[in-house]
């Protein structure tokens, strides 16, 4: 900028649609590379999730053998609760 508010004039027409040009295509590129970008990391954190499914696959069925067990001596066992302690009752011959 000049100091009385005009843009220099030294550039021609051809070098300003150059420089236009050249921007818009940087802008694209760019956004084709965060894209890009993008889908890399979605598919890796999508691998990353699977594997971690799949690799505590058995924990996941022990805790649930236990809930069941768990309730299921809740459901036929003896037990009561005094004051916030669990005690078994078991009937002795």
């Amino acid at each position: 900028m000049l100091s009385n508010g005009q843009a220099p004039s030294g550039w021609s027409f051809l070098a300003k649609l150059l420089t236009a040009l050249l921007g818009v295509v940087g802008l694209v590129l760019a956004f084709m590379f965060s894209v890009v970008l993008l889908a890399v990391v979605g598919v890796a954190v999508l691998v990353l999730f699977i594997y971690f499914w799949w690799k505590t696959r058995y924990l996941r069925q022990q805790i649930k053998d236990f809930q069941e067990n768990q309730e299921q001596e809740f459901q036929h066992g003896n037990d009561r609760v005094y004051e916030g302690e669990s005690r078994r009752e078991d009937e002795r011959i």
